[in-house]
């Protein structure tokens, strides 16, 4: 579990352990919000999740593909990555408005 202590105190092991929670939670949200429309968190405490993987990650990058990779994991799942939202393989492009 994150423990919430700062980043800059935390040993490879405990910030190995972070990133593991963090990287469940934040695949968790992701599917809740794009796949479900159902989102369990608001986007702000979404967001701090995803920050203090950021912030992990700086202290102690990956060292080598596809470690801690968030996002990758549910990529696939739900289509193009677009920031907190994403749009799905199957949506169809906006129709605009005007002529």
């Amino acid at each position: 579990m994150d423990s919430r202590k700062p980043v800059d105190q935390l040993t490879e092991a405990e910030a190995v352990e972070a990133l593991t929670f963090l990287a469940d939670e934040i695949a968790r949200h992701d599917i809740a919000y794009h796949q479900e429309d159902a989102p369990v968190i608001p986007d702000a405490e979404y967001d701090a999740l995803k920050r203090r993987n950021d912030e992990i990650e700086a202290r102690f990058p990956p060292s080598g593909p596809g470690e801690f990779a968030v996002a990758e994991g549910w990529r696939g799942a739900v289509g193009e990555v677009q920031g907190r939202r994403a749009r799905r393989a199957d949506a169809q492009p906006r129709q605009c408005l005007r002529r």
